[in-house]
C-alpha cells in the first residue's frame, strides 16, 4: 500500500523457514487469497478474512525448493500453481468446501523455473470446450505448454523453444492479458534475453520474436493491463517497451532503481 506518495508496510507474513522467492494475489472475484512460494519446498495459500489480516488457509509440501507461484484467471475459481525443483507443477484448487492438488509432471529430469496462465478465452483448432493452459519453464529445457479441461488431467500441447532458437535458463514467464482480438502473446525472460511467442488463433502456430533491451542481468517482465505495454527488469533499473507501428517493440521509458526501507525493488 501506500501512504501519500510513498509505499509502506500493511502486513508482514511469516511462515516459511528461508527465502520466499515468489508471491501472488488471487483475483478478488474469486476470494481475497494471497499464494507464497519458498525454498523450503513449500506453497502457502493465504486468506485476507479482514483488510490486511492474512490467514493460512491451506500448504503444499513439494518437499524440494520452488521457483513461482501464479493464480489462474478468475473465470476458472481459486486455482494457483507452484514450480520447483522436482520438476512438476502442482496445481492447487477449491472444490467442494477443500484445497485440492493435483502434481503434473513438466520435466522428467531438471526443475521448473517460471510458470504463467494463459487467458481463459483462448481457443484452438483442438478445443471442443473452454481450456485452462500453462506455460512452464527450466533450465535449459523447452517450453511446456499443458492443458486441461477440468483442472485434474493435464496434457502436454506443444513445446517451444524459450528464445526461439534454443534452450536456456528461464527466469519468468508472463502471459498477455486477453486483448480481445485473436492474437495470443507471452513473454519469457533469460538473464541475457527477452523474447515474445505469438500465435493467432484459431491456429497453434507459435513465432517468436526477440526484444531488444539494453544492458545485461535481465530479470523478470510483466505486461499492463491493456497487453501493449511490457515492464522489464534490467539490473537496478525497468525499462518499458511499447509496440511500434510494424508490431515490434521499442523503449518508451526507464526507471531507475527504487528503494524502500533499504530494499531495491
Amino acid at each position: 500500500m501506500t501512504v501519500g506518495s510513498e509505499p509502506a508496510v500493511c502486513a508482514s507474513i511469516n511462515a516459511h523457514v528461508g527465502e520466499v522467492v515468489s508471491v501472488d494475489f488471487s483475483s478478488p472475484k474469486c476470494g481475497n487469497y494471497l499464494a507464497t512460494a519458498g525454498h523450503d519446498g513449500r506453497m502457502n495459500i493465504y486468506n485476507e478474512r479482514y483488510k490486511n489480516d492474512f490467514a493460512l488457509a491451506h500448504t503444499v509440501d513439494a518437499s524440494k525448493p520452488l521457483s513461482s507461484v501464479s493464480f489462474a484467471p478468475d473465470a476458472f475459481g481459486p486455482i494457483v500453481a507452484c514450480g520447483g525443483h522436482d520438476g512438476y507443477v502442482h496445481i492447487t484448487s477449491f472444490r467442494n468446501g477443500r484445497w485440492t492438488t493435483a502434481s503434473v509432471s513438466v520435466f522428467a529430469s531438471g526443475e521448473v523455473t517460471a510458470v504463467a496462465w494463459a487467458p481463459a478465452d483462448i481457443r484452438f483448432e483442438s478445443d471442443t470446450t473452454q481450456m485452462m493452459r500453462f506455460v512452464a519453464g527450466g533450465f535449459h529445457t523447452p517450453l511446456a505448454l499443458f492443458k486441461s479441461k477440468d483442472g485434474i488431467t493435464w496434457t502436454k500441447d506443444t513445446e517451444l523453444w524459450p528464445t526461439g532458437s534454443g534452450v536456456a535458463h528461464v527466469t519468468s514467464l508472463a502471459w498477455c492479458p486477453d486483448l480481445g482480438t485473436t492474437v495470443t502473446e507471452f513473454v519469457v525472460t533469460t538473464a541475457s534475453s527477452v523474447t515474445v511467442h505469438r500465435a493467432v488463433q484459431p491456429k497453434p502456430e507459435w513465432t517468436a520474436t526477440k526484444v531488444e533491451v539494453n544492458g545485461q542481468a535481465i530479470g523478470g517482465a510483466s505486461w499492463d493491463s491493456t497487453g501493449t505495454v511490457l515492464g522489464v527488469v534490467v539490473g537496478e533499473a525497468v525499462s518499458y517497451l511499447q509496440r511500434d507501428e510494424r508490431g515490434g517493440w521499442a523503449v518508451a521509458k526507464g526507471v531507475e532503481k527504487v528503494t524502500v526501507d533499504g530494499y531495491q525493488l
